[in-house]
């Protein structure tokens, strides 16, 4: 027989039923739910029990171990349970059954590891005396199972950074996540190192992440989304490039200490290992003389040494690279030498003649 929990004059510290190829899919929805005994002998002591799982995606057989029931990690969901007196021997009814057990087995199918066919493990503890047929009676314990479709896993993606992005400093990964009944939260990993993770969805799902603390090169983004129902899903991965090295940059022409005048072609080098994006001319540290976003034919721009005064002038550039890391070249000083114009106005009548075809030459 099956005591439930005073054997004789022992009260036992907790009865554990295992229940196997249950099979139920990974996250159902149960609507009704109970263990159904059967009376083995009568009994009208004050019983209360609590009813719980085992927290586990698929419980192990018994073993006559010591503590092999109450070592087993419980569901946090339970259930209370007061039987009535069982009078009649054989009687297998309502008073011989659980309460529902909907939200202990939800928590066990919500499991990421459940699979249907597995096997559940229910334990009671709690006090008093009732005195069901065991397994090898004429009725075994039943668990009583009911579902209908189950509540759908959440779905999740990352929106940024995009996939194939190169990335510095620190960056706001951020994610779509969506579930019939809501999610609790949203964890964001680098490969298998945790990054974040963001409990409140009001503005978006993201998390800020310091690309300076990990390595350069690849690194793969994922987001799981959990529900309401503990149901977890994992995105497709974002691969990223970090980079927070800065780009090389120097200026090549003019030379320093060249003489410029006109128009002229200011040109620099500049590399990266991801790319160099645009390099921008400075003036005198400040002033923007123009920038180049298509390096395909060298980086470098026209400048009109004409708009700005004679003497010595400071030519510069500024590389920025694809995940926006910039550099400044070492100045170059070059002087500036604009042409003298004279302009010389005509004086008088006797400066400004016209000599006609007579050969007489009048004054205007």
């Amino acid at each position: 027989d099956l005591e439930l929990l005073l054997d004789g004059s022992n009260l036992q510290r907790a009865v554990g039923l295992r229940f196997t190829a249950v099979n139920v899919p990974q996250g159902a929805n149960v609507v009704n739910a109970y263990v159904q005994f059967q009376v083995d002998e009568t009994s009208s002591h004050a019983t209360d029990l609590v009813v719980r799982g085992q927290a586990a995606d698929d419980a192990a057989p018994f073993a006559t171990t010591s503590f092999n029931v109450t070592n087993r990690t419980p569901t946090t969901a339970s259930v209370p349970w007061t039987p009535p007196a069982w009078t009649q021997v054989g009687a297998r009814g309502p008073g011989q059954r659980t309460p529902q057990l909907e939200p202990v087995l939800e928590e066990i199918f919500a499991r990421p590891g459940w699979a249907p066919g597995n096997d559940v493990v229910v334990m009671i503890t709690g006090s008093g005396r009732r005195i069901a047929e065991a397994f090898d009676g004429t009725f075994a314990p039943a668990l009583h199972i009911e579902f209908e479709a189950g509540d759908p896993a959440p779905s999740v993606s990352i929106t940024s950074p995009a996939e194939g992005a190169t990335v510095s400093g620190t960056v706001q990964i951020q994610a779509n996540a969506s579930d019939d009944k809501g999610i609790t939260q949203v964890r964001f990993f680098d490969g298998a190192t945790p990054i974040g993770t963001d409990t409140d969805g009001s503005n978006g799902w993201s998390v800020s992440w310091a690309t300076t603390s990990v390595g350069e090169g690849n690194h793969s983004l994922t987001a799981v989304a959990t529900d309401t129902a503990n149901q977890t899903t994992t995105s497709a991965a974002v691969n990223v490039t970090v980079d927070n090295t800065p780009p090389t940059v120097a200026i090549s022409s003019p030379a320093s200490g060249a003489t410029v005048t006109g128009t002229i072609t200011v040109q620099a080098n500049a590399s990266d290992a991801s790319g160099v994006s645009s390099v921008m001319f400075l003036l005198d540290g400040s002033t923007a003389i123009g920038t180049d976003t298509d390096g395909s034919n060298g980086w470098s721009v026209s400048w009109n040494t004409t708009s700005v005064g004679n003497g010595s002038h400071e030519l510069t550039a500024v590389a920025v690279d694809r995940a926006q890391n910039s550099a400044t070249s070492v100045p170059v000083q070059v002087m500036v030498d604009k042409p003298l114009v004279v302009d010389v106005a005509v004086a008088t009548s006797l400066d400004d003649v016209e000599e006609r075809a007579t050969g007489s030459v009048d004054a205007t």
